[in-house]
């Protein structure tokens, strides 16, 4: 079927004569009418179809469509159409493509099938498949002709889900909200051009328009952010924001059910239909804003209308979730990254806990920090003082009346910390101005001078939890805390905590080691001071009455441990060193058999007392060390102990010594109870004794092997324990170097007076009678002069009558002690070149510390060693 006429049927040819049976003429009849109902059917398949016929005849370029053809281009039925009116509805970006193709197949050198976009009258975009091709056949007119398929659905499909995909990976990758929905425009525009895309988004509680994206002018778009979004009758915009439905506008010029300024507004832009859809918010189906289909035509929108709306709302919706999850990820990496700072905070707060010593800084920063983690502008520190007094330790930003008035805070105070410390617990008051009649007027007239608001106490309470101060925090206007930030602060008033009761502990200790190191120190003085006469009666006994050569080995053993008892006694004082283990060395060239028999003296009366059979192995070659003599028979005195209460009554223990390479090996050796393996590992740590051998070990306080260790490892050498177990008995082994080279031994000074080649005139000052005597009678041995004077008081005058070389003056005198005499003697003229030492009980280093300070040329400890008298008195010249 053409426009110009449908194409003749070709009529049946009659068979015999004019005259015809009744079933000729039927026959005749049905042949008629068949082939035009097949072509009614053909027709109205085609035409459910979308599939319209052409032909254009090549000699007078007469076009002919199909009903079905000229509806898929647009046209009346009953138009008659030219190629160029055809023409004219393909697409222009298309049209070069179609007339390309129809000039090839007019020539023959190719078939027409081409894919083509139309434009129908009404804006809407069509896809068409068209193919035909040439009928130069004998018999056949001159024409070209063919189909037309509309494929616009499922082309629209395919362009809609490719838009949809583009549109997809740009909220993908994260582009603007508003650069997104503008693409959605522009997508529709190319999906249907005479079709508008209008987005409102409103904000979270759905008052007032905060976005605006459509295709219109600036003055339009500001229009648009005054729409009432509570008024649904205004528009079909915010009737969709409303009601959270669909709402449409077929025809914007005569339906009057919404407000003519919104009528007019889209009249003046060409809008003539609307169809407006809600953006839901997706966790609660709420509506915060729309999308609005605008169209040209005053119409209902078709199916694929809807369906470019529906993509517009969904790609809306999309976006606005998008946006939301992303605030919210970067509200919590806010958060995160504030609970971090936070963190990193309380971190510092801990480390200067353990590194900061001044109290005053410490203080300071926990107020700062608290201020930071509260976001408070005021904050205050308070340790407890027994049971109902708080006293300020630091603050910030307190007026100067309220630091002083809150410097000491009673339980029965109605401030904030006040009520804590009375309830044991929290307390927020929100709004000072509020509690008028539980605060009083003058706590509140101080809260206003200081600008004070809110405030929160939290009691501070020690890991056992006892409560020893408060941390509080204050804001300038009414505020309670979030529980994210109480969280905050319970860590840092756990560190305040610590800090306190820390201090108090360190304070308590200070006052402890305070006592200890006076009690130590007395005890020093009391021990020194009859030693002092010890030693002096010793020497004046050798000097006197030592030509019997068993005397002398009698005197020798008594000087030795007088020696070693003045050294213990230096140790047991000198806590300072024995605390940081700086014990000192005096190290000199000496016999290690030397060294043996001063050990074995101090341990042969234990090894008796045990009847343990006790054997020395020496190597026939002297061996000289270069040790501390004093330390190392320390050391081999503690073993042997040892070896003697750990053996059964009877045993056997042996000392033995040999070279090993450029070492000495000296080995302690027992049969006795052994040491479990378990256990040998820890015999050397501080207190330790194995648990089965406390009960035969007599005493002791489980120090001896470490000090052994720590006097070993002093002199470069090197400890170590050898037991097969329990009831094996144990070795233990010490090893020292030796000299580099063969080294003489170094025998001590003679430790005695001398006669005087310059005999001294010397004044001796100490209440101490016994021990002024004895060192009077040792120095008149060397025949110096010596004077004695008991009392501090009349040591001045006799000073003046005197006029002595050398003052020997002892310092815990009663009355006027050392120090002030020692003050006055610089004071007269004779005073200032007389040699002043002091010889005293006090050896501790302040002692020397004062004592120089008050004038004294030397500090010498009680017992002094006679041979350290001379060398001091040989440093004075005599004045002639």
């Amino acid at each position: 079927m053409v426009s110009s006429g449908a194409a003749g049927h070709g009529t049946s040819s009659t068979r015999g004569s004019q005259g015809t049976t009744h079933d000729d003429s039927s026959r005749n009849a049905i042949a008629r009418v068949a082939p035009l109902q097949r072509d009614a059917q053909l027709e109205r398949a085609l035409d459910a179809g979308r599939i319209g016929t052409w032909q254009l005849d090549l000699t007078n370029q007469h076009l002919a469509l199909s009903d079905t053809c000229k509806s898929i281009f647009g046209l009346s039925r009953s138009a008659d159409v030219t190629l160029e009116a055809v023409l004219a509805a393909i697409h222009p970006e298309d049209l070069p493509r179609v007339r390309l193709a129809l000039d090839e197949a007019i020539a023959g050198s190719a078939d027409y099938d081409i894919e083509y976009r139309v434009i129908a009258p009404n804006g809407a975009l069509h896809w068409l498949h068209a193919h035909g091709a040439r009928n130069s056949g004998r018999g056949y007119p001159n024409c070209l002709s063919g189909v037309v398929v509309d494929i616009t659905r499922s082309r629209r499909a395919e362009a809609l889900a490719v838009a949809q995909n583009a549109l997809l990976e740009r909220v993908a990758l994260g582009h603007p909200r508003a650069d997104c929905l503008r693409a959605v425009n522009c997508t529709i525009e190319s999906l249907y051009p005479h079709a508008r895309g209008c987005f409102l988004l409103t904000d979270a509680e759905r008052g007032r328009i905060v976005e605006a994206v459509a295709p219109f002018p600036a003055e339009v778009i500001t229009r648009l952010f005054n729409f009432p979004v509570h008024e649904p009758s205004f528009c079909t915009c915010t009737a969709a924001i409303v009601h959270s439905r669909p709402f449409s506008c077929d025809d914007v010029a005569g339906d009057t059910t919404w407000s003519a300024a919104w009528r007019n507004l889209c009249l003046s832009q060409g809008v003539r239909a609307t169809y407006s859809l809600p953006v839901l918010r997706p966790e609660d189906g709420v509506a915060i804003g729309s999308f609005c289909l605008c169209l040209e035509e005053a119409r209902p929108l078709n199916e694929w209308e809807q369906q470019i709306a529906a993509f517009g709302s969904q790609i809306a919706t999309m976006l606005v979730e998008r946006d939301r999850v992303i605030d919210t990820l970067q509200q919590r990496e806010s958060e995160l990254a504030g609970e971090l700072a936070d963190a990193r905070s309380l971190h510092e707060v801990s480390v200067e806990l353990i590194a900061e010593h001044d109290d005053e800084a410490l203080y300071t920063k926990i107020i700062d920090t608290a201020c930071a983690l509260m976001h408070s502008q005021f904050a205050s520190l308070q340790m407890l003082h027994g049971r109902s007094r708080l006293q300020l330790l630091a603050h910030r930003g307190f007026s100067a009346s309220a630091a002083d008035g809150w410097k000491w805070i009673d339980a029965s105070c109605l401030t904030a910390c006040g009520q804590a410390l009375d309830a044991g617990r929290r307390v927020i008051f929100r709004d000072v101005r509020a509690m008028t009649g539980e605060l009083g007027p003058e706590l509140l007239a101080v809260y206003e001078e200081t600008g004070i608001v809110a405030i929160q106490t939290t009691p501070l309470q020690s890991r056992t939890g006892r409560v020893v101060g408060m941390l509080s925090t204050h804001w300038s206007y009414p505020h309670e805390p979030s529980e994210h930030e109480l969280r905050l602060l319970d860590i840092l008033a756990r560190i305040a905590a610590d800090l306190i009761e820390r201090r108090q502990t360190e304070l308590s200790l200070r006052d402890s080691d305070r006592r200890k190191d006076e009690f130590l120190a007395m005890l020093g003085h009391e021990l020194r001071n009859p030693l002092a006469p010890l030693r002096n009666c010793l020497h004046i006994l050798r000097m006197e009455g030592a030509a019997n050569p068993d005397d002398r080995a009698l005197y020798d053993i008594m000087d030795r441990q007088m020696t070693q008892l003045v050294r213990l006694v230096d140790d047991l004082l000198e806590i300072s060193r024995i605390t940081r283990g700086r014990i000192e060395l005096r190290r000199r060239h000496v016999a290690l058999s030397d060294i043996v028999t001063t050990a074995v003296e101090t341990s042969q009366p234990l090894l008796d007392a045990y009847a343990h059979r006790f054997v020395v192995d020496l190597p026939g070659e002297p061996i000289v060390l270069d040790v501390d003599p004093i330390r190392i028979a320390q050391v081999l005195s503690n073993l042997l102990n040892n070896a003697a209460k750990y053996t059964p009554a009877g045993g056997k223990v042996t000392l033995r010594a040999a070279r090993d390479g450029d070492n000495v090996r000296i080995s302690v050796i027992d049969n006795g109870a052994g040491i479990d393996q378990r256990h040998q590992s820890q015999i050397f740590d501080l207190f330790t004794q194995c648990e089965h051998t406390r009960d035969q070990s007599r005493g002791g306080l489980g120090i001896g092997l470490t000090l052994v260790r720590d006097l070993v490892q002093l002199h470069g050498g090197s400890v170590t324990v050898h037991s097969q177990g329990l009831g094996e008995g144990s070795e233990f082994v010490v090893e020292l170097p030796l000299p580099d080279t063969h080294a003489a031994v170094q025998e001590p000074p003679l430790d005695t007076i001398r006669t005087s080649e310059h005999p001294r005139r010397i004044l001796i000052v100490d209440d101490n009678r016994e021990h002024a005597d004895s060192l009077a009678h040792l120095l008149r041995l060397g025949r110096h002069q010596v004077t004695v004077v008991y009392d501090s008081y009349d040591a001045c005058s006799v000073f003046a009558s005197v006029n002595p070389d050398v003052v020997l003056l002892d310092l815990g005198m009663p009355g006027m002690d050392g120090y002030e005499l020692c003050r006055r003697i610089r004071a007269m003229p004779a005073g200032r070149e007389v040699l002043v030492l002091a010889v005293t009980g006090w050896g501790q280093q302040t002692d020397r510390e004062r004592s120089a300070e008050s004038g004294f040329d030397g500090h010498l400890v009680k017992p002094v060693s006679p041979h350290e008298i001379l060398e001091r008195l040989e440093l004075q010249r005599v004045v002639p």
